[in-house]
């Protein structure tokens, strides 16, 4: 593996309970948006964006399944690996546990999300240039995943981000797409608050602290699978 080649860690282990009998024996990063698995959008986005990708997969329901799937789709210059979650994990304490599996930057993805390859690049450029304590992604488009923290960016810094969300909404707030960049610094900072299980509840603990996180716009078109009815939508036009 070259020294260019990006790391993402994807998490794909989830029950994906809110689907309800569509996940039952499915899991969720598999299911087709567009005549295409969700898990295969994120491969062609994250191609698109660094050309050659080292992936960590955070898998447990149907895990394999995943890895047949990688196992006949994985384009020639995305390496995967693998780690097991049981299913029940707390997305912070899913990164605090790749500690030994990784290291230096890395881009976290969740494995129900499509997005533009932009959302991943763009994200990942202004963590690598700015190297702050991390960088987080967020989306004007507030409808498309009510269930995702929402935050505010003050001069390309994130200033603040809240889960749950406020039921009454202000006109600068976004919503974080759960696209973060880490590095190293986040186990540290993680190891300080084991009683956090939120990732955004732990980054706004990190904002409280003073830490600078760069706040990454993206204005192009992304889905969250959370509802069945999600499974209508499509990423073409």
């Amino acid at each position: 593996m070259s020294k260019e080649t990006v790391q993402a860690v994807i998490l794909a282990g989830g029950f994906g309970r809110r689907m309800g009998i569509i996940t039952e024996n499915t899991q969720k990063c598999l299911l087709p948006i567009d005549g295409k698995p969700i898990l295969g959008h994120i491969f062609d986005s994250l191609l698109e964006a660094f050309g050659s990708v080292n992936v960590l997969m955070c898998v447990s329901f149907k895990a394999d399944d995943v890895k047949e799937f990688v196992d006949k789709n994985k384009p020639n210059k995305m390496f995967v690996s693998y780690i097991w979650d049981s299913g029940y994990s707390r997305t912070a304490d899913l990164y605090r546990g790749i500690e030994d599996h990784i290291s230096g930057p890395f881009i976290g993805i969740s494995g129900d999300m499509i997005v533009l390859s932009d959302a991943y690049k763009s994200g990942f450029e202004k963590f690598e240039t700015e190297r702050m304590f991390a960088s987080v992604t967020l989306s004007p488009k507030l409808n498309e995943a009510n269930s995702h923290a929402v935050g505010k960016i003050k001069n390309n810094q994130l200033i603040s981000l809240i889960l749950p969300a406020p039921e009454k909404l202000d006109s600068d707030h976004l919503r974080d797409m759960t696209v973060w960049c880490l590095d190293d610094r986040y186990y540290i900072f993680a190891r300080k608050y084991p009683e956090i299980g939120a990732m955004p509840k732990l980054l706004q603990k990190a904002i409280e602290e003073g830490k600078y996180i760069v706040g990454n716009v993206y204005n192009g078109k992304w889905i969250h699978i959370g509802y069945p009815n999600d499974l209508s939508k499509i990423m073409r036009g």
